[in-house]
């Protein structure tokens, strides 16, 4: 469940992230705002991804935000980086979904193989 006055501060009033949060804990609360902007089983280009994201932010760092909503599981991306997916969040669907081809984690969601810290799962988690 999302705090509101944890992260408000970190938005305009036209509700669009204007800093990025220092702490992890707070990163994490304004990705489950910025992930609400797309769509449960909709496949999306990463120019339609980053053009949702262009539109949530001022700060101008479209990389940085794309990059921690896949490395935090609120999306997912193909192993060739042109569709992209959202992984369900904060309406009781998160980790429900089972990917093919992808790697096991201890919270019940699937890892893309293709992440870029895979290989750091593997070590930690392997069974």
């Amino acid at each position: 469940m999302i705090k509101i006055t944890e992260v408000a501060k970190y938005f305009d009033e036209e509700g669009r992230l204007k800093i990025w949060p220092s702490k992890h804990s707070v990163q994490s609360r304004v990705l489950e705002v910025l992930a609400r902007d797309f769509e449960l089983d909709k496949l999306y280009s990463e120019k339609e991804v980053n053009e949702i994201i262009k539109a949530s932010h001022t700060f101008n760092d479209i990389c940085l935000l794309r990059r921690e909503l896949i490395d935090r599981r609120f999306m997912k991306r193909d192993k060739y980086g042109t569709e992209y997916e959202k992984l369900g969040i904060g309406d009781g669907s998160y980790g429900e979904k089972k990917w093919n081809n992808y790697g096991p984690s201890p919270s019940g969601i699937r890892v893309v193989k293709s992440d870029r810290f895979h290989w750091m799962y593997d070590i930690l988690f392997r069974r």
